[in-house]
């Protein structure tokens, strides 16, 4: 059996190259890259603590390899017609966060500012805390860990909108937004100082003195709003590097 397809079963729990990336066997092109973007996003090594970058990597450098299959013609075919592919066709000496970097523009500070700002107060953003709250039934916990963008400075503003259309009967009156424990938002407060602390130290502990990189602006997000944004944007500034 091809060892890609061994690290696929192992990490990923599927050796179906397409099953991996979440697309059907006829995806464009296109598809497959925007595809291959979002989950590499997700495992990207520059996101993660020494402890986790290893998994990460290893997970990272196979979404890079099945792209590198799925995005030329005569590999793809040989998988499409034969289910398989020779490890002899996989480059494994490559540089794979090189390879990333070629494909993908640089999605700068400024760049996660700007939709910050556009999105911050929109009807986008008010739709998606609506559905946010809807889906987690009030639940203050998994809305700010689930709204993009967001910080602990934005719950009040939150809140203020949400009490809103419960009044207006736009919006259902969950108990667990209604009577939530002080309690539990002393406990929510607190976790985010000390995640804002902990991204602080890590931030100082790899050098990521510069304002202006991508990995610095991580780690002063937390992942999963971080994501969130980043899948937003990729449709606006992900583009082929130039040659």
């Amino acid at each position: 059996m091809s060892n890609l397809f061994e690290l696929c079963r192992t990490l990923f729990n599927s050796d179906c190259l397409y099953e991996i990336f979440g697309v059907d066997k006829t995806a464009s092109a296109n598809e497959i890259k925007r595809a291959y973007y979002k989950k590499s996003l997700t495992t990207h090594p520059d996101k993660f603590t020494e402890s986790q970058r290893e998994e990460a990597t290893a997970k990272f450098q196979v979404l890079s390899k099945i792209y590198s299959i799925l995005q030329d013609d005569d590999k793809r075919a040989i998988y499409d017609q034969t289910g398989s592919i020779d490890d002899d066709l996989v480059d494994d000496g490559k540089d794979w966060y090189a390879y990333w970097r070629c494909l993908f523009k640089r999605i700068s500070v400024n760049d996660v500012m700007e939709f910050e700002k556009q999105y911050k107060g929109s009807a986008q953003e008010l739709e998606d805390l609506k559905n946010c709250y809807v889906e987690y039934e009030g639940d203050m916990d998994r809305i700010m860990d689930n709204m993009m963008c967001s910080t602990s400075e934005d719950e009040p503003r939150f809140v203020n909108i949400v009490q809103g259309l419960i009044k207006k009967k736009q919006l259902p009156n969950f108990e667990m937004f209604i009577k939530e424990d002080m309690k539990k938002k002393h406990k929510r407060s607190k976790r985010f100082e000390m995640e804002a602390k902990e991204a602080e130290e890590m931030k100082k502990k790899l050098g990521l003195n510069s304002e202006n990189s991508l990995e610095s602006q991580i780690l002063k997000r937390r992942a999963n709003n971080f994501n969130s944004t980043i899948a937003s944007l990729e449709a606006k500034y992900c583009k082929s590097a130039k040659k």
